[in-house]
């Protein structure tokens, strides 16, 4: 039986020669052959080692060649800028996306949802309002990894805005009842509740009301107003009112309890000589046949 030794050689292409590639043990560098030459392994692989690289075997009756080519791509990241940016209501902010990859598609999320506004490496928001705050995720993808970076936009100083509010409503005396309001702003807002126009405060001696004021989990204040035993005369027009140092909102309706109308007393009512003015009527019980309204004199 005749043996036939077979011998296996690498050669990597370098401006456009083959060079021996040169044995060494897999512990002195990235580059070694194993199993007597059956396998070339790169470790820790570079940009240095893309290119052709070439396996010839030869025993007595002759030679065979094949061929690979390593490419290496760096490893894809990305970068958005600015990280934190803290924007005032009505402003517009941008956005900016880079990836290590030119050729990679970009994306953008807001709060894990597309964003729309989002055109490749420009995230431009015009007229920023409540809901664009939030986490903004600028992806970079390539047909064999992706990589992703994020930046949060927050709100600025801004005045009250109402979120949620009570409805107009009529009910049977001696239940209990909870009107609610909710509003975000910053400063955050603070609350405060009337009835026909006049602080509430003046009415909860002889009242049963309890005010509740508190943070959601989306950072709204939400204020809820709790009647208990409700009879008649707890009837009119409630109002709560948003307020920091910008500026406030409020919103208004009627709680209706059925029962003999009242009417409360009418407090001074100022308006600038030559504005509209509106004055409500006092007045409680349900329901209400007609209201009669007679002027006794010029509005102070």
């Amino acid at each position: 039986m005749l043996y036939t030794k077979k011998i296996k050689m690498w050669y990597r292409e370098s401006d456009g020669r083959l060079q021996p590639v040169e044995p060494s043990p897999a512990a002195s560098g990235s580059v070694w052959r194993w199993g007597g030459g059956v396998a070339l392994c790169v470790s820790r692989a570079t940009r240095a080692h893309a290119g052709a690289w070439l396996c010839k075997a030869y025993n007595a009756y002759g030679d065979a060649t094949a061929q690979a080519r390593l490419r290496v791509d760096d490893a894809l990241t990305v970068a958005v800028a600015p990280a934190v940016l803290v924007a005032d209501t009505g402003s517009t902010v941008r956005f900016n996306c880079t990836a290590s990859d030119p050729a990679a598609r970009l994306s953008w999320l807001h709060d894990g949802a597309a964003a729309a506004s989002g055109a490749g490496g420009e995230l431009l928001i015009r007229g920023v309002a409540r809901h664009h705050r939030g986490v903004y995720q600028c992806f970079a993808r390539r047909p064999h990894d992706s990589a992703q970076a994020a930046a949060e936009l927050r709100l600025g100083d801004s005045a009250p805005e109402l979120h949620y509010t009570f409805i107009e409503q009529a009910l049977r005396g001696g239940g209990s009842v909870s009107l609610r309001c909710a509003a975000s702003g910053s400063p955050a807002p603070r609350f405060s509740w009337l009835l026909d126009n006049q602080p509430l405060d003046q009415f909860r001696t002889q009242h049963r009301y309890f005010i509740n004021e508190e943070a959601s989990v989306t950072g709204d204040v939400v204020s809820t107003l709790n009647i208990s035993a409700v009879g008649a005369a707890d009837g009119g027009r409630y109002t709560c009112r948003a307020h920091n140092r910008l500026g406030h909102a409020h919103h208004s309706a009627r709680l209706n309890v059925y029962g003999p109308p009242s009417i409360r007393a009418l407090g001074a009512v100022r308006v600038v000589a030559g504005t509209n003015a509106t004055v409500y009527c006092p007045y409680a019980g349900y329901p209400i046949r007609s209201i009669e309204v007679h002027s006794i004199g010029s509005i102070l």
